[in-house]
């Protein structure tokens, strides 16, 4: 027996348009994401070992790559804001909050989108109002905070960050502007210790980790060492809020070609937690729009990803059932039945695509390996012949129709 076809999604049919967002941005958008989670992990060993010049090379790197902290979703969904695509993105948020008026995340982000914009007035009067709503939240105090010192209303952002910190001792934020404050007065050693916590509140952040590398090498010329120790991150993302999947989701219910770029990215360069999101953002949009074919098929790819190889079939076979001539669906449902040993079925699902009029080399090639493991080796000779009359450099075909020869 050979080897089972892994279950791939590139069978490509022309050039996708995605519009508004650059298809061609994702892959480097999530090089990016994880490279940066990679610098930061060397610079908070660099920082320990008291190695401070070289933990500010990684830490720097780590934070140009991610400089706002974000979990892969909000990262994403930073892209699309990042994209000009600010009507699109408030639009959405804003629906959001119409059904989850307190969300405190959902109300920050709706906030930083229209400051982005321009619409300062209007993104503070949004905080003003998540504030009255939600008075004992400190992160939106603190946003508030930000907002007003950027529009050089600093005697209220102040008070603001008091009130944060008065609300959440450990609010790693609060805690940062604290240390600068200290900074400012002469205070290195308290400047030293609030960036400390604000590290141990959260390790993920480069920005952090990079003032609190600067404070601790200042501190160690005066004190013939600064005593820190910096947390490190966790492997996992922080738990992603429910906004930014909401935004993701409907992003790709409107432009599903988002979510197909996701499978030309080389395994190599991401990790689970992408196909992770992937999944549960277009678990979001099946259940809105149950009846669209592609979404259950890019969710089945998804999970295939994940080898989830049972929930994978059920989700591709709902998109077959929707659409019978789903020629990408019948192909990696063919391939995820082989991995599941049902390679009668596989075939079966080949030899649709092809009464379909679909003729691809691979698919050919497939369907000979199906026949020849089955014993069909005059079907699988056949097989083997097209493959190789639509592309005549096939090797695999050619060593497979060689090896039916001998």
């Amino acid at each position: 027996m050979r080897a089972k076809t892994p279950p791939h999604t590139s069978t490509k049919q022309g050039p996708a348009q995605l519009g508004d967002i650059e298809r061609n941005r994702l892959p480097g958008l999530l090089r990016d994401y994880f490279a940066s989670k990679n610098h930061l992990r060397k610079g908070i060993c660099l920082l320990n070992a008291g190695a401070y010049e070289q933990a500010v090379t990684e830490l720097s790197a780590a934070s140009k790559l991610n400089p706002d902290d974000k979990n892969l979703p909000a990262y994403l969904v930073g892209a699309l804001v990042g994209s000009s695509n600010l009507t699109q993105a408030a639009a959405i948020t804003a629906q959001y909050l119409d059904q989850h008026p307190k969300d405190v995340n959902a109300i920050i982000r709706l906030a930083l989108v229209r400051f982005k914009a321009g619409k300062h007035n209007e993104a503070i009067r949004t905080l003003r109002n998540g504030v009255r709503a939600n008075a004992d939240s400190a992160e939106l105090h603190f946003q508030l905070g930000t907002m007003l010192s950027a529009v050089d209303q600093t005697e209220e952002a102040e008070l603001r960050f008091t009130q944060a910190l008065s609300i959440q001792k450990d609010h790693a934020d609060a805690l940062v502007s604290q240390a600068m404050c200290r900074g400012v007065a002469g205070d290195m050693t308290g400047a030293l210790r609030s960036l400390e916590k604000a590290q141990k509140a959260r390790p993920s952040d480069a920005n952090i980790a990079l003032l609190l590398t600067h404070a601790a090498k200042a501190n160690s010329t005066e004190t013939k060492g600064a005593g820190v120790w910096a947390e490190m991150p966790d492997e996992e993302d922080a738990h992603c809020n429910a906004a930014d999947l909401d935004v993701l989701s409907k992003t790709i219910e409107t432009d599903p070609e988002f979510a197909e770029a996701f499978f030309e990215i080389d395994d190599d360069d991401v990790n689970d937690t992408v196909y992770q999101m992937l999944v549960a953002v277009l678990m979001q949009a099946v259940q809105r729009s149950p009846q669209r074919a592609r979404l259950h098929y890019l969710c089945g790819a998804a999970l295939a990803r994940l080898n989830r190889s049972d929930d994978a079939i059920a989700a591709v076979e709902q998109a077959v059932s929707i659409d019978p001539r789903y020629v990408k669906a019948l192909i990696l449902l063919a391939k995820l039945y082989e991995c599941s040993d049902r390679p009668r079925d596989a075939a079966s699902r080949l030899e649709q695509t092809i009464l379909l009029g679909a003729e691809y080399a691979d698919t050919y090639y497939l369907l000979g390996n199906l026949y020849c493991d089955s014993g069909q080796i005059e079907r699988a000779r056949w097989a083997y012949n097209e493959a190789l009359r639509i592309n005549s450099d096939y090797e695999a075909a050619r060593r497979a129709l060689d090896t039916l020869a001998a």
